[in-house]
């Protein structure tokens, strides 16, 4: 800012930019380093804030002008400060202009972008997009967008599980944020998983074509149909693999198939189905592994019966049914 001591109109933009938080990197740093170099320095920056905080955000412009003029004739009236008063007024001219600017904005510029959000319970739901696009959402899984969606990016966020058909729009990619991680597309059916505080989240490509970003990941990776990449969110490791889409989409046809699957990724599955949390007492029991089919029509007493039958193992649930603990001990409240 050298050239403020030789030119006060420009000082007074300055003040003006700063007291409307316009300054920022270099512009910021050299203005405090102004406003902290002389007294009169900053007595015109406190001369100038006085004019602007006086102002009425609700006046009209040709109100503003008059208070602000008669600001001038009182500051006129002395006469130790007449020269400063050349580029005083200079301000109020500006800050009129700043207020008309103001309420311009204020008349024509759209409200901020409300958000939508869609949250399941025991039971899928299906839902469609502003632009078309469908989404299949699991159970107990949740669906965030804004009101601007589509006009620059078409933007989702998710907590859960969600099949989605995407309608093709090359120029407004559609993407997925869950979690740490962020799917690209711009037309294609795709399946992502991704519970918030479970290790795993999985993303599998039915039909199109999807891009994989993840900030813990340093390059993006492309799936072709068929593929799904397995993200452990703890340590950061990708596995992309050919995806059994019997299995992964088997959840759209309300039933959940598990082949070879060890017992602890069976009950995270059917826990998000039925809103709980299951635990094992013993940390070797969730390694063991099973084959089977559970439908969503089955209730928790059923499916605990069933692993029951393949395991021996016993439930025991908490106060209020949310965590069920798998254990080999006599349980003393089953379901």
């Amino acid at each position: 800012l050298t050239t403020m001591k030789k030119r006060n109109d420009n000082i007074g933009l300055a003040i003006l930019h700063y007291l409307e938080r316009q300054l920022a990197g270099h512009e910021l740093q050299r203005f405090k380093q102004w406003l902290g170099a002389s007294d009169d320095n900053r007595l015109e920056y406190e001369q100038v804030k006085s004019i602007y905080d006086e102002r009425d955000p609700h006046m009209d412009v040709g109100t503003g002008w008059t208070r602000l003029s008669m600001k001038m004739d009182r500051h006129d009236r002395d006469k130790r400060k007449v020269k400063r008063l050349k580029w005083v007024s200079g301000i109020a001219a500006a800050l009129c202009l700043l207020l008309a600017a103001g309420l311009f904005i204020v008349k024509h510029s759209p409200a901020p972008p409300t958000t939508l959000t869609y949250v399941t319970g025991n039971t899928p739901s299906q839902l469609s997009l502003p632009d078309g696009s469908a989404v299949r959402l699991a159970s107990n899984s949740r669906l965030v967008y804004h009101s601007d969606y589509g006009e620059d990016t078409r933007r989702v966020i998710l907590d859960g599980e969600a099949f989605f058909v995407v309608k093709k729009d090359a120029k407004h990619p559609f993407l997925v944020q869950s979690q740490e991680q962020t799917t690209v597309v711009t037309g294609t059916e795709f399946n992502v998983c991704s519970y918030p505080g479970e290790h795993e989240s999985t993303t599998t490509l039915k039909q199109g074509s999807i891009r994989f970003k993840s900030p813990t990941f340093k390059r993006e990776i492309d799936l072709h149909p068929g593929e799904m990449i397995r993200f452990n969110r703890q340590d950061g490791s990708i596995t992309v693999c050919q995806a059994s889409l019997e299995t992964e989409l088997a959840w759209l046809e309300n039933k959940h198939v598990f082949t070879d699957a060890p017992l602890s990724e069976i009950l995270a599955k059917m826990g998000h189905v039925y809103n709980c949390r299951f635990t094992c007492d013993d940390p070797d029991t969730g390694q063991m592994r099973y084959t089977g089919t559970f439908y969503d029509t089955d209730s928790l007493t059923v499916f605990l019966r069933v692993i029951k039958t393949l395991t021996g193992l016993n439930a025991t649930k908490n106060a209020d049914g949310t965590i069920v603990t798998l254990t080999n001990q006599p349980n003393k409240k089953t379901s």
